[in-house]
């Protein structure tokens, strides 16, 4: 009688407990690992800002380079 209350209890746990605990567990972290903070969201537009500032200045020093020194991009490429 005992062993029969012991092997119900022990199915039931792995068949209804157990996985609900799993889905729980790990579906909270994903909602988690999705969210971004605010301070996240700042520092990735400071970020993206950050990178197009120096794409415009790439591009302005590069077209400074055109000009004063011509052939300089063949002279980079060579080394």
């Amino acid at each position: 009688m005992d062993s029969v209350v012991t092997i119900v209890f022990v199915t039931l746990f792995m068949t209804i407990i157990l996985p609900l605990l799993i889905i729980f567990h790990y579906g909270g972290r994903k909602k988690a690992m999705k969210a971004i903070s605010a301070a996240d969201q700042q520092e990735l537009v400071a970020l993206r800002d950050a990178a197009s500032w120096m794409e415009k200045r790439i591009d302005n020093l590069e077209s400074v380079l055109d000009t004063e020194a011509p052939g300089w991009r063949a002279r980079s490429a060579t080394r």
